[in-house]
């Protein structure tokens, strides 16, 4: 095999909640075929294959089962760019695609900047950043049908996108790449963007050079801030600079790279009408701790890993929250986060 197959490889440095024990079995897939050589050879050993990006919103078990081989698709970076129409694979760091819409000088094509996911992931989970889907960008995504190993089409209106929701949650398929609509500005019409004078290699060369930051947020910001950003790019629209300097001042403000996290951990009850923070706020759960683990003092919709939490810490807290709100709103809130047991 052209694959390093790792035993014994700690989940918790692939996690943005820097949670999860040794998986018996793990590797990293770079391109297509071996994304297919995995496959293969997962079905002649008789694992269970589980794919994942860059861990932004998983919660890995601490004792992963031993039959599963974990797979990262973090350095699965491709690009693919023409005229009208660019494709990412699924890996591509979703921040990076946001300066690729601050570059084409649209910027409510920014929207997922400092998101610190993968486009596959955003696309499987139709990440929302205020009143912003993924599906806005999402012209059609190429998978694998894992029922048949075959490479499929289809096009983002067929792809049942709603609130975090999408077909990929129902199926067994496995997104390879994600084809974007650019609505605006072709590409050679653009003098001073990243993609003119031989500048998209630097494109590429941004995406790879970090590949292990968006495992620790720290570095994630440190890597991704506008300062560092506007050293390295050299051309945004005034417009699109205004809209990641607002973006990024949101999220210092709301201290989401300040502990090990994985975002909101429910999804908001639009029947309800009250964002699942505010009632876990009323109920004065804020700053709650179960060992390590802690319901964040700054968000009631953020559980933050303090020092050595473990899933059944973060787990602990979960069904509190879920058991305080059914008892005093009349609904059980639904976990936003891929808890894998």
């Amino acid at each position: 095999m052209k694959l390093k197959i790792f035993k014994n490889y700690p989940l918790s440095t692939l996690s943005t909640f820097n949670i999860g024990g040794k998986a018996n079995y793990f590797t990293f897939v770079e391109d297509q075929q071996q994304i297919f050589e995995v496959l293969e050879h997962s079905k002649k050993a008789g694992l269970k294959p589980f794919f994942f990006g860059n861990g932004a919103n998983i919660l890995f078990p601490d004792k992963p089962d031993r039959d599963t081989i974990f797979i990262s698709t973090r350095k699965f970076i491709q690009c693919d760019i023409k005229e009208n129409e660019v494709s990412f694979s699924s890996g591509f760091p979703l921040s990076l695609i946001s300066l690729f819409y601050a570059a084409l000088n649209i910027p409510d094509g920014c929207f997922f900047y400092l998101l610190p996911g993968s486009v596959g992931a955003a696309a499987y989970m139709n990440v929302r950043y205020f009143e912003h889907d993924f599906s806005e960008v999402v012209k059609y995504v190429e998978y694998i049908d894992l029922d048949d190993f075959k490479i499929k089409k289809i096009s983002g209106k067929d792809c049942q996108f709603s609130y975090k929701d999408s077909i990929f949650q129902k199926k067994s398929w496995l997104i390879l790449n994600i084809f974007l609509n650019i609505r605006k500005n072709p590409i050679s019409q653009l003098d001073h963007s990243i993609f003119t004078a031989n500048k998209y290699n630097l494109f590429i060369k941004f995406a790879t050079d970090n590949l292990l930051t968006c495992s620790n947020l720290s570095e994630f910001y440190q890597f991704y801030n506008l300062k560092n950003i506007t050293k390295l790019f050299e051309y945004f629209d005034d417009a699109c600079i205004s809209e990641l300097h607002k973006i990024e001042q949101d999220r210092v403000s709301k201290k989401h790279f300040s502990y090990p996290n994985c975002g909101s951990v429910f999804k908001n009850n639009h029947n309800f009408g009250t964002p699942t923070g505010v009632l876990v706020d009323r109920l004065k759960l804020k700053g709650l701790a179960h060992n390590d683990a802690m319901i964040a003092p700054f968000h009631g919709n953020i559980i933050i890993n303090t020092g050595k939490a473990r899933q059944d810490d973060v787990l602990y807290l979960i069904d509190l929250i879920k058991d305080k709100i059914y008892s005093n709103f009349g609904f059980v809130p639904e976990t936003e986060i891929v808890i894998i047991k």
